[in-house]
Parts: structure tokens; C-alpha cells; sequence
């Protein structure tokens, strides 16, 4: 069994892109937080598709926590 290849198939990351263009990067992650545990229990942690399901939960988050950072005031304080 095997995840739909991301070439084949563009619903695979589609649901993370729409989230972070509607301003949420750090659903976007936490989708692929979610889906990293399944993958590696039905796919195996080495399998090429986990893989891909790693580095996107990598570049989901770098990007959850860029938006972070810019949405920080001038200050570098956040709101309470």
C-alpha cells in the first residue's frame, strides 16, 4: 500500500497549501504531524513516501514558525 504519489495526484499536499494560503502555516503542519505517525506505521519510517511526509512536516513547520516571528510587533513582543 502506498500514499498517492504527489506528481499523480496534486490533493496529496493540496489541503496544507490551502490552509497556509488562507493564513494558516500552522495547520498546514499540523496536518502533516497528524499523517507522519500513520505513515510510518503502515509504510515504514524509511519508506520513500514517509520521507516525503517528514520533509513537508519540516518545511510546514520552518514556515508556521516564520509566520510566527512576522506577525511579532515591532517591539519583538507578542500580544497577549
Amino acid at each position: 500500500m502506498s500514499l498517492p504519489d504527489r506528481g499523480s495526484d496534486p490533493l496529496y499536499p493540496a489541503f496544507a497549501l490551502i490552509l497556509h494560503r488562507a493564513g494558516d502555516a500552522a495547520a498546514a503542519r499540523d496536518q502533516f504531524a497528524a499523517l507522519l505517525p500513520v505513515t510510518e506505521r503502515v509504510l515504514g519510517a524509511e519508506h520513500p513516501d514517509t520521507l516525503d511526509v517528514r520533509a513537508s512536516l519540516a518545511r510546514w513547520t520552518s514556515r508556521a514558525d516564520d509566520d510566527s516571528r512576522n506577525r511579532r510587533p515591532a517591539g519583538g513582543q507578542l500580544d497577549s
